[in-house]
C-alpha cells in the first residue's frame, strides 16, 4: 500500500569517534584508510580490544556491516533488474548473518526492515504472494526489534497502541516507518483474513505519526501509503477519494515527482476509485516517459515503477 524502495541505505549511526549501536566506537570518514598499515592497527586492536570488550570478531563484523551499507546505496542505482533480483536473496542472508553475530545493531536492523519489504514489493508481490506475505511479516518482525531497542513495546490494545506511538519522534521515525510498510503490504496480501485487517488500525496510526514528525520522509512516502488507504476504502469504511488525492498530490509536491512509484499509486488509489480512465491513463505514462535516471540514486525503484506501469496500462479495460 506504500512505495517501495529497492534496498534503501539506513542513515549511518554516529560519527567519527562516536559509539555506535553496538558500544564499538566508529573511525570516521577516514575509516577506509590504510596509513598507518592495517597489520600494525590489527595488532594494536588485539592489544586493547580484550579489555575493552570488543572482539576480533567483533570488529571484522562491525566493518562488514559499514560495507554493507555501501554496498546497498550502490545496489539501489543498479539498473539491469536480472543482475538486482539475483543478488538481493544474498544480500539479505548476509544482512542475517551479521545480524547473529550483532543482533542489536540498529543499523543492520533498519536495512532488514526496509531490505525485506523492498525485495518483496519489487521482485515477489506479483508472481508468489503467499511468499510476498512471509518476506513482509520479516520484515516488519525487524522493524519490531529496531522499535523495542528505542524503548517501543507494542500495546496489545488499540487505544494504548494509539498513545504509544504518539510519543514516537524523530529519533524512531526511519523504523517506524518501515515497519508500517510491511505491515501494511501484508495486511494487503491478506484481505480475507480478519486477523490481519484487524491490525490495519495500527499501521494507519504508526504512518499518521510519520506525517507528524517529518512529512517529508522517504520522499512523502507516508503520505502515499495514506492516500492508498483512503482511496482503496469503500466510502461507508471511511474511504475518501477527495482526501486521497490530497495526500497524493503532497507526496508529489515533497518528492518533486521524481520518485515514480508515486505516480502509479496515485493512479491505481485514486482514478480507478474516481473512475477517471483519462487520469489514470495520464499518470502511469508520466511513468513509462520518465528517464530511468530522473533520481539516479532510486533508479531500481524505478525502474520497478516503470514496469508496474507499463502493466498497468494493459489492464486499463479491466478498471474501467
Amino acid at each position: 500500500m506504500t512505495p517501495s524502495r529497492a534496498f534503501p541505505l539506513p542513515e549511518k549511526q554516529g560519527g567519527p569517534g562516536v559509539p555506535n549501536s553496538t558500544g564499538c566506537a566508529r573511525t570516521g570518514p577516514g575509516r577506509r584508510s590504510l596509513q598507518p598499515s592495517l597489520g600494525f592497527l590489527l595488532f594494536l586492536l588485539a592489544l586493547i580490544l580484550p579489555a575493552s570488550g570488543c572482539t576480533l570478531k567483533r570488529i571484522a563484523v562491525l566493518s562488514t556491516a559499514e560495507i554493507v551499507e555501501d554496498a546497498f546505496a550502490a545496489f539501489n542505482e543498479e539498473e539491469d533488474l536480472v543482475i538486482a533480483e539475483s543478488a538481493a536473496a544474498s544480500n539479505l542472508k548476509l544482512l542475517e548473518g551479521l545480524l547473529k553475530s550483532e543482533p542489536n545493531h540498529r543499523g543492520l536492523l533498519l536495512l532488514a526492515a526496509r531490505g525485506f519489504g523492498s525485495y518483496a514489493f519489487a521482485f515477489v508481490e506479483e508472481k508468489a504472494p503467499g511468499r510476498a506475505r512471509r518476506l513482509y511479516i520479516r520484515g516488519r518482525n525487524y522493524g519490531l526489534r529496531l522499535l523495542r531497542l528505542h524503548g517501543f513495546s507494542p500495546p496489545a490494545h488499540l487505544d494504548d497502541f494509539r498513545r504509544a506511538v504518539r510519543k514516537l519522534g524523530p529519533r524512531e521515525l526511519p523504523a517506524l516507518f518501515w515497519t508500517a510498510y510491511n505491515w501494511a503490504n501484508w495486511i494487503n496480501l491478506n484481505q480475507t483474513s480478519p486477523r490481519a485487517l484487524a491490525n490495519l488500525p495500527r499501521a494507519v496510526a504508526m504512518m499518521k505519526r510519520v506525517v507528524a514528525v517529518d512529512e517529508t520522509y522517504f520522499y512523502g512516502g507516508a503520505h502515499v501509503f495514506l492516500g492508498s488507504y483512503f482511496g482503496a476504502r469503500p466510502k461507508i469504511a471511511g474511504g475518501d477519494v477527495a482526501a486521497a488525492k490530497r495526500h497524493f498530490d503532497r507526496a508529489l509536491e515533497l518528492s518533486g515527482g521524481k520518485f515514480l512509484a508515486h505516480w502509479v499509486f496515485y493512479a491505481r488509489y485514486y482514478a480507478v476509485p474516481a473512475q477517471k480512465k483519462d487520469i489514470y491513463v495520464k499518470l502511469l505514462k508520466k511513468v513509462t516517459q520518465a528517464p530511468a535516471g530522473i533520481l539516479p540514486s532510486e533508479r531500481l525503484a524505478n525502474i520497478v515503477a516503470r514496469g508496474r506501469a507499463e502493466r498497468m496500462l494493459g489492464e486499463v479495460d479491466e478498471y474501467f
